[in-house]
């Protein structure tokens, strides 16, 4: 169901029926928050290059 998605720039907003949840998610490459079950919104962090 990802297919149906929002994108503007680095931020994404779509619904995911695996998550049924409220709340926030702080992962490596992006922030999840679900303000509503079902609804993600879902910021990509910038790649951080290191050489």
């Amino acid at each position: 169901m990802a297919d149906r998605r929002l994108r503007i720039g680095r931020l994404s907003i779509y619904v995911e029926p695996r998550d049924i949840w409220v709340g926030v998610y702080v992962a490596p490459a992006a922030i999840y928050v679900c303000p509503l079950p079902l609804l993600v919104v879902k910021w990509d962090r910038k790649e951080v290059r290191r050489g």
